[in-house]
């Protein structure tokens, strides 16, 4: 998202008002005279956003700064606070870890904008950010935490390469080691879900080697967890909508076998009830016509009970959590795992096709076709039938949960055009309309 559009993205907060790009960046430009920095911000991206309106605003910041003749690119998790608040929580932050960054400050006051500014490796909730800072502090504070294992006994860290952030949240970093022909995945997260995506990745590979990365260690004190870098790339959402590709049946494939692994007993349990009173918590927050339309559907019907069967769930299936290489599919990102019923994976991916062909205007028939194909992939491979009611259900609640929702959260105003044909669709599937063509 470029700083041009920070403006249009984030709007509607309620009591946290953003700013525009140019006050944002003379709000940088600002803070860091007053500490006394050489550099400046010249331009800057709006790269994640959540926000719950009158409560929260964090948004994560690539900034373009210029140093004399030196042009380097800085990292922010910035978090926006109600008119005159931002002051006492500058002074707060101020009394945790900092660490210096390359600007020169670790933190910074954006008076002007109401907000506060930590600058990566700091964080105001991932507190072992640090260890991404440099090569050497990856090396010391974990590499060799590994190296006295036969596998990486001859190598060393060669580069630490930030590939994504989400303030607060989590942050994913690809290592490269000299030594050996490939590359780590090192996630660090605020709370404990990198050690369930371990845990699902190792009951995984014990009956399907090549469905996910291996999995290497993880490090409790962190928050971190390692894995193999799995090779391929996300095929593009358009990819998926086109018939032609086959790529919805090789998903289809990987999920059915996915369903085939037993859980192991570290996973949490689905708990669809539990699930659905968040999503509706989470839309009371906003007053727009479509969270007001999503919490009716949503009271109108309540979750049924889940189908007995037990799998490994991904819990968040997605085009951009199945890498491609040829002919060769692997699934990766479970940090969100749990053992429950195939069937809310299942519906989850449909929801997010269905999603995506309403952003791309595709026609309900071709649509419908998709969903049937898809279906019919699945149900090739796995081993059990599906319970169809609890499936269309699931759909229209994914199409709430996982799609509506999270665009408002995160501020996605591209996707604005596309609710009411995904509400129109939520509420097919939650009146059985679907369960009919599914059959």
């Amino acid at each position: 998202m470029t700083a041009a559009a920070c403006q249009d993205s984030l709007s509607d907060v309620g009591a946290i008002s953003p700013p525009s790009a140019p006050a944002l960046i003379a709000a940088f430009n600002a803070a860091l005279a007053a500490a006394g920095a050489e550099a400046s911000v010249a331009s800057l991206t709006i790269d994640r956003v959540r926000h719950t309106p009158e409560r929260k605003l964090v948004a994560g910041v690539t900034a373009s700064c210029v140093r004399g003749r030196e042009r380097f690119a800085q990292i922010f998790g910035v978090r926006f606070f109600p008119e005159g608040a931002s002051a006492e929580r500058m002074e707060k932050a101020r009394q945790g870890r900092i660490a210096p960054s390359r600007l020169g400050p670790g933190l910074l006051h954006l008076a002007d904008v109401g907000a506060v500014a930590w600058a990566f490796p700091n964080d105001r909730k991932i507190e072992s950010a640090h260890v991404f800072a440099s090569v050497e502090g990856f090396s010391n504070a974990v590499f060799r935490r590994l190296s006295g294992s036969a596998e990486f006994s001859r190598a060393s860290v060669r580069g630490v390469t930030i590939l994504r952030y989400v303030p607060e949240h989590g942050c994913t970093a690809r290592i490269d080691l000299d030594g050996e022909p490939f590359a780590l995945i090192a996630k660090l997260a605020s709370d404990d879900r990198g050690e369930i995506g371990l845990a699902a990745m190792r009951a995984i590979r014990h009956s399907d080697v090549e469905l996910c990365p291996a999995p290497i260690a993880s490090i409790p004190r962190f928050n971190l967890a390692i894995q193999s870098m799995a090779q391929g790339a996300p095929l593009s959402p358009e990819t998926y909508l086109d018939p032609r590709t086959g790529a919805v049946e090789q998903a289809m494939t990987l999920l059915a076998r996915l369903h085939q692994t037993p859980p192991p007993a570290r996973l949490p349990r689905l708990d669809t009830r539990a699930d659905f009173q968040k999503t509706m918590d989470r839309l009371s927050a906003f007053s727009d016509r479509a969270a007001i339309s999503a919490r009716g559907l949503l009271r109108a019907h309540d979750p049924p009970s889940p189908p007995a069967r037990e799998t490994l769930l991904h819990g968040d299936l997605h085009f951009g959590n199945i890498l491609v290489e040829k002919d060769r599919g692997v699934l990766i990102d479970f940090d969100a795992a749990k053992a429950g019923a195939p069937e809310h994976d299942l519906g989850g991916f449909l929801a997010a096709l269905i999603w995506r062909g309403a952003i791309c205007g595709t026609s309900e028939t071709a649509l419908l076709t998709m969903l049937v194909g898809a279906v019919n992939a699945y149900l090739h491979v796995a081993r059990a039938p599906l319970d169809l009611g609890f499936l269309t259900w699931r759909i229209g609640e994914a199409l709430i949960s996982e799609r509506l929702a999270r665009s408002l959260t995160r501020m996605k105003p591209g996707r604005i055009g596309a609710y009411a044909p995904l509400l129109d669709w939520s509420a097919r599937a939650f009146r059985g309309d679907l369960a009919g063509a599914l059959s």
